[in-house]
């Protein structure tokens, strides 16, 4: 819903200048600006994410002339500042909300300038990716897909699960070699096969006091046999136990041997001690055993009396 997606934590330290310096960038660049809504501003997430595209890890990505789709482009402010960069830039969003009437507006400021890569607009149902990639003739096209705090809810983080599981395509889908399109690099006519892309996710981790949905695009990608392999960002040790917000830029690949529907590939337990995305679950959870720990008998009877009658209100 739109008041959950709105209702947004504050950017995580170090963050802040930037966000507003990106922020005031959209300004002066006469672009809208619209707070009560997630896709009408700019969240830390981006900022990291862009570091990350300009970053020596990307750099093979950007020499090849490489076709970018962006997930939830919002302003558009990434795909204005990075698309330059890139041989094609293609800015999705829902309709829902007017957020793809925003984008469309703000990318039409700065159509037609005959700059490298300047992006464009579509439409994407994260619940028919498969029928995006359909129209785009059904070999994908792109070498990288990317997008920053894309997940605002359960639902959001199943749907946003299944969309990047049809972008991937299944396991024999390969990159397209030069020539015909497929993938054998022999220029000659053949059956033109899936183009498999790179995906880079920056998700702001341990929002709302752990009450977030990290862990909930952890499991929704794992049930899809996907897996979220930390690459950049603020990625805390095993060992800081600080519940706090930080952000991470996860590549997104099928887990080894897994297809879609299946998740014997994931190391639920291993990745509990470990992974950013149950991290901040993990944290909450200790904390609460050991507020539960020190409370009194008088207090657990409260407790379990508070909780019942929730239940009740809640049935």
């Amino acid at each position: 819903p739109d008041s959950v997606r709105a209702r947004m934590s504050a950017p995580p330290p170090g963050l802040g200048s930037s966000v507003e310096l990106a922020t005031n960038e959209l300004g002066e660049l006469g672009i809208e600006v619209e707070a009560s809504h997630c896709s009408g501003r700019v969240w830390p997430a981006a900022i990291v994410l862009g570091r990350y595209l300009e970053s020596e890890r990307c750099e093979r990505l950007r020499a090849r002339d490489a076709a970018v789709l962006e997930l939830g482009a919002g302003t558009g402010w990434l795909a204005l500042k990075m698309s330059s960069r890139f041989a094609s830039w293609t800015a999705t969003e829902t309709t829902e909300g007017g957020a793809l009437d925003r984008l469309e507006r703000n990318l039409a400021k700065f159509a037609g300038g005959g700059t490298r890569g300047s992006p464009m607009a579509r439409a994407l149902d994260w619940n028919d990716a498969e029928g995006f990639v359909h129209s785009a003739g059904g070999t994908g096209g792109w070498d990288l897909v990317c997008g920053s705090d894309l997940v605002y809810s359960e639902t959001g983080a199943v749907a946003l699960a299944r969309c990047l599981d049809a972008l991937l395509g299944d396991n024999g889908d390969e990159e397209s070699g030069p020539g015909d399109g497929d993938g054998d690099g022999d220029g000659k006519v053949g059956t033109r096969r899936r183009r498999r892309p790179m995906i880079a996710i920056a998700q702001t981790c341990g929002r709302w006091g752990g009450h977030g949905y990290d862990e909930a695009l952890f499991e929704a990608l794992a049930d899809r046999s996907l897996r979220a392999e930390p690459a950049f960002g603020d990625i805390p040790p095993d060992d800081d136990t600080t519940l706090r917000q930080h952000v991470v830029v996860f590549s997104i690949e099928r887990s080894p041997g897994g297809s879609s529907g299946t998740c014997e590939c994931v190391d639920i337990e291993r990745d509990r001690r470990s992974h950013p995305l149950l991290r901040a679950a993990r944290i909450r959870e200790r904390n609460d055993q050991t507020q539960l720990a020190a409370l009194t008998e008088d207090d657990r009877r409260e407790l379990d009396a508070t909780r019942l009658f929730d239940e009740l209100l809640s049935t």
